[in-house]
């Protein structure tokens, strides 16, 4: 066996992996292939350097990306050691900032006064408490957001780690002053409810590291070496947390690339990779700027548009790979016609002759850059329009499909906004192409999910009120809002949790015999679950709730919306056979915690046969064989909210440069001559991102 972790890497890479002491900089370019190097680099510190693998910490920021780096780690590993050495060694701990806070956070929050059994919550959790704050402190919902307010706490407070004092300290504008009032209130009910949000993962984290250095001391001995990926995202709080851990070993790895810097409105500082040779003046910095994953084409003309930017590092993108096909560029009428002719490319791409029959006339023609679904025919040297809609072409669509012509998993559409997805939608609704959407519903985010989590929340932890308000009358029971308020007010006044409250009913002054019943009854169930769960894995746990709640018969009404609802339902219990080796309330602990931390990107099915539709935002770190890139019209792609900030036309630029970058083989823009969109019509200006591609790089079609 050839142990060589480094032979499957070029110089730079392997460059990259042997650098393992002090500090470093890995300046990676789009698909210069910074996975791989990082996976390399782990295998290489416990395999070469014989480092313990538990002092290995890398840190990324998406669960699927996380997870795959794991994978790799123990299949390079396996490589390395005989399955019984690797059995019994302990393995690099390989997560997200949130996940890694998650765990920190179980063993140490006691110490600042936090229970660790605390709930996390989600976005809609978080608002329903702001709710409850705006209702505690008389705040105006018609004046004010109760998510304009969380955004301003989450990235101008957390973000920075400011906690409600001092950002009410700092408030000088009439809406900050707001926002550090709700704030006050709003920690304040967090901890009641024994809840966290996201941001509290990292900044209570940051918090006992610097108040307790016995603490920080603990795991910065764990931690020897410390690699943070895609650091050009970190937000200052996650800035802080990696340097304080590495602040003793000074073995901090950063491997990430500021043209792909494209989360400000997040509370991303892109500052943080520009600056990190001032941070640390030793660090070795590397460039991996050979793209294994594009073509010629695509590479160069996508270091033409990011060389607009003034702000960045130098580095050169470059690849091995062939010319390729130019960049397509087309201009279409509207936005149904941009759909139409997305859907026409795809099922033509690959067509060299096609019969095409309408209105009972068989027209024969050669498809150069024509095919099934052209909106212009040529016969005879003469135009033709074609209904795009016509029921042979739709039948002809189906049967490509049907027959698995075009590999639809390798197509993605990317869009500035998500408001564009319904033309697009439309077009692929009307032809019956099969596609799915990432940043529309979120799964965890549906209705009938959100609902048999609430459930599993409450067996958790009683004193969340914010779960147990949605699941008391889910499905109805038959106690309503005035029933409700009648226990809050009770449970308040004996400091009692809701739970304890329903269960004291009979005690409750003016509640009607109907609702005294009810509310016992609730209870009732609440508690033979409860009794029940300390043998049961998560997915039995779900089934026991859908059984004894009632919540498989309301979900099971016959109807095809019932019926999509009990698909998703039967879709989180698959999840739940993860935690099969788990039982009672850890399984359910575990379980809370796992879809707690997931976002959008984690539930992207690679293997759903379909397009793919997505912000551009949302396609950091995928890549697919063919993208378009939709809507590149000045206002939408720039952004209207950037034209006038030269900073943030800089990452609009560098969004327009990961767009390009995701392609292996083919890049298409789009743009209209007028777009309806946000309730009016307007006439569209190409985008300027398109005049800074080369002609050299570009096809147009007439």
């Amino acid at each position: 066996m050839d142990n060589n972790i480094l032979k499957d890497l070029n110089i730079k890479q392997q460059e990259a992996v042997m650098q393992t002491e002090g500090p470093v900089l890995i300046l990676a370019g789009a698909g210069s292939g910074k996975t791989r190097t990082l996976v390399h680099r782990i295998a290489y510190l416990v395999h070469e350097k014989k480092v313990q693998p538990s002092s290995v910490l890398a840190v990324t920021f998406t669960n699927k990306a996380a997870g795959e780096m794991k994978q790799r780690v123990e299949q390079l590993l396996k490589t390395k050691f005989n399955p019984s050495q690797l059995f019994n060694a302990s393995q690099p701990w390989v997560g997200t900032f949130h996940s890694f806070c998650v765990r920190v956070l179980r063993k140490e929050i006691g110490a600042i006064g936090y229970n660790n059994n605390f709930i996390i919550y989600d976005q809609y959790d978080q608002n329903s408490v702001m709710k409850e704050v705006f209702s505690a402190l008389r705040i105006d919902p018609k004046q004010y957001s109760t998510r304009t307010i969380l955004g301003m706490i989450c990235h101008q407070a957390k973000d920075n780690l400011l906690n409600p004092r001092e950002y009410q300290a700092r408030a000088k504008e009439h809406l900050e002053k707001i926002a550090a009032d709700a704030y006050i209130e709003y920690q304040k009910q967090l901890k009641n409810l024994n809840a966290l949000d996201f941001d509290d993962l990292i900044m209570l984290t940051v918090k006992i590291f610097q108040k307790y250095p016995e603490v920080l001391e603990k795991y910065q001995k764990r931690f020897k070496y410390i690699m943070v990926d895609e650091y050009q995202d970190t937000n200052h709080a996650q800035y802080i947390l990696a340097n304080l851990l590495a602040r003793e070993s000074r073995n901090l790895c950063v491997v990430g690339d500021d043209w792909q810097g494209i989360y400000s409105f997040r509370g991303a500082d892109i500052q943080n990779i520009l600056d990190f040779e001032k941070d640390y003046p030793d660090a070795k910095v590397i460039h991996l700027e050979q793209n294994y994953r594009s073509t010629k084409n695509i590479v160069d003309a996508s270091n033409f548009v990011i060389a607009k930017n003034v702000s960045r590092t130098e580095k050169k993108l470059w690849t091995d790979e062939s010319e390729g096909n130019k960049i397509v560029v087309q201009q279409v009428d509207n936005e149904n016609e941009e759909g139409n002719f997305i859907i026409k490319e795809i099922f033509d791409l690959h067509d060299k002759k096609e019969k095409v029959t309408e209105d009972d006339e068989e027209i024969v023609y050669e498809s150069e850059g024509m095919g099934i679904l052209d909106t212009v025919m040529r016969v005879e040297g003469v135009k033709r329009s074609v209904r795009i809609g016509s029921p042979s072409i739709r039948k002809e669509v189906q049967k490509k499909i049907m027959g698995n012509a075009v590999d639809l998993s390798q197509f993605v559409v990317l869009y500035r906004t998500n408001a564009q997805s319904r033309a697009l939608e439309e077009s692929l609704l009307e032809f019956g192409v099969p596609y799915q959407i990432v940043g529309g519903v979120r799964f965890y985010e549906r209705k009938e999910i959100k609902d048999v989590l609430a459930y599993m929340k409450v067996l958790l932890e009683p004193k969340d009120s914010i779960s147990f308000k949605r699941i008391i009358n889910e499905p109805a029971r038959g106690i309503g809002i005035k029933t409700l308020s009648i226990v809050t007010s009770y449970a308040e006044e004996k400091n009692i949790d809701l739970l304890q409250a329903t269960m004291e009913a009979r005690s409750i002054a003016d509640l009607t015999t109907r609702a005294t019943i009810a509310l016992e009854n609730f209870a009732a169930i609440i508690e033979d679950i409860k009794y029940k769960v300390k043998d049961l894995r998560p997915k039995e746990v779900i089934d026991l709730i859908l059984v004894k709640t009632g919540y498989k018969k309301f979900t099971q009404d016959g109807s095809p919306e019932g019926e999509t609802r009990w698909e998703n339902i039967l879709e989180l219990k698959s999840v739940a056979k993860k935690f099969d080796n788990l039982q009672g309330l850890d399984g359910i602990h575990q379980y809370l915690e796992e879809v707690s931390l997931v976002n959008g990107i984690d539930r992207l099915d690679s293997k759903k046969p379909g397009i793919t539709l997505m912000t551009a935002h949302n396609a950091k770190g995928l890549e697919f064989d063919t993208v378009f890139l939709a809507g590149m019209e000045e206002g939408l792609f720039p952004h209207t909210n950037s034209l006038f900030e030269p900073g943030e036309i800089e990452e609009e630029r560098r969004l327009c440069y990961v767009g390009i970058t995701r392609a292996r083989k083919r890049v298409y823009i789009t743009h209209t001559q007028e777009r309806t969109i946000w309730g009016s019509t307007r006439m569209s200006v190409p985008s300027r991102f398109i005049d800074e591609i080369p002609d050299q790089f570009i096809q147009s079609f007439d």
